[in-house]
């Protein structure tokens, strides 16, 4: 857009502003500024002592590992060794790749 051509349209843009702003203060009256309410500032004062000290935590036993996944790793040994033997497998291939 060339220069000219944007200060016409800039100018028609000027021009249906004016109306609108017009028309609105025809049907509400003159805008009064709206001034907005003063709120005071949230503020924390830090004096390094707790209100309340937090209740201690009770002691828990450390957990223990399900016995589920244990189980689950020895009842299928044979597709531990075939997952090991297709990665042996796939190292062999890359390294002769890219030597």
């Amino acid at each position: 857009m060339s220069q000219p051509e944007a200060r016409a349209w800039w100018a028609d843009v000027e021009e249906l502003r004016d109306r609108i702003e017009s028309r609105r203060e025809a049907e509400l009256g003159p805008a009064a500024p709206v001034a907005q309410p003063v709120t005071a500032r949230r503020t924390v004062q830090i004096t390094g002592r707790p209100a309340q000290a937090p209740a201690p935590r009770p002691l828990v036993a450390a957990r223990q590992r399900s016995p589920r996944a244990l189980d689950a790793a020895t009842r299928r040994p044979d597709r531990i060794a075939g997952w090991a033997a297709l990665l042996g497998l796939v190292l062999v291939l890359v390294s002769t790749a890219t030597h």
